[in-house]
C-alpha cells in the first residue's frame, strides 16, 4: 500500500509542477509577444501561436489531474447542504463519481484516437500535432482512476464499511 502511496505522490507532485511549469512559461510567451508588439520590435515571434496552444493544452490537462488527485474537480456542495454529511450523501457521491468515471474513460478512449490521428505538423515548429494533444488521454486516465478511487471511498462510507469523513 505504501508504494501505491509513494507512486500518487510522485503523480501529483510530478503533475503539479508540470502545471505550475506551463502556467510560468505560458505567461513569459504571452508578456513577451505583448511587449515585442507595444515596443514595435522590428521581429516576431512566428513561433508564438504553437507553442501557447500546447503549453494550455498542457496546463490546463495536468492541472485538472492535479484537482481530481485534490478531490477538487467534482463537488456537489448543494446536496451536502441538503442532506448533512450523512450516508444519503454518500450515495449521491457514488452517482456523482460514477458518471465522471464514465466521462473520464469515454474522454481516455476518444483522445487516444484524436492522437492517432492528429498527423498535422505544425507549421514552424515541425512536429506533429500529436504532442499537443498527448496530454490528453493521459490526463483523462489518470482522472479516472481518481474518480474510482472517490466512487470506492463513498461506497465504502455509504455501505459502514468506513466512517463518515467530516467535512
Amino acid at each position: 500500500m505504501k508504494l501505491f502511496q509513494r507512486i500518487d505522490c510522485f503523480v501529483y507532485r510530478f503533475f503539479l509542477y508540470i502545471g505550475i511549469t506551463c502556467f510560468l512559461a505560458l505567461f513569459v510567451v504571452l508578456a513577451c509577444n505583448v511587449a515585442i508588439r507595444e515596443l514595435k520590435l522590428p521581429f516576431r515571434m512566428s513561433w508564438y501561436s504553437e507553442v501557447v496552444e500546447i503549453l494550455f493544452a498542457y496546463m490546463v490537462m495536468f492541472t485538472a489531474v492535479v484537482l481530481a488527485h485534490e478531490k477538487q474537480h467534482f463537488k456537489v456542495d448543494l446536496l451536502l447542504i441538503k442532506y448533512g454529511n450523512n450516508k444519503k450523501f454518500y450515495i449521491l457521491e457514488v452517482f456523482t463519481n460514477a458518471v465522471a468515471l464514465v466521462f473520464f474513460i469515454c474522454l481516455t478512449f476518444y483522445s487516444i484516437d484524436l492522437v492517432k490521428c492528429a498527423c498535422q505538423t505544425m507549421s514552424v515548429l515541425r512536429i506533429t500535432k500529436r504532442w499537443a494533444y498527448l496530454c490528453v488521454p493521459i490526463s483523462a486516465f489518470l482522472m479516472s482512476v481518481y474518480a474510482l478511487r472517490d466512487m470506492w471511498e463513498s461506497l465504502s462510507v455509504f455501505t459502514g464499511k468506513k466512517a463518515i469523513i467530516k467535512k
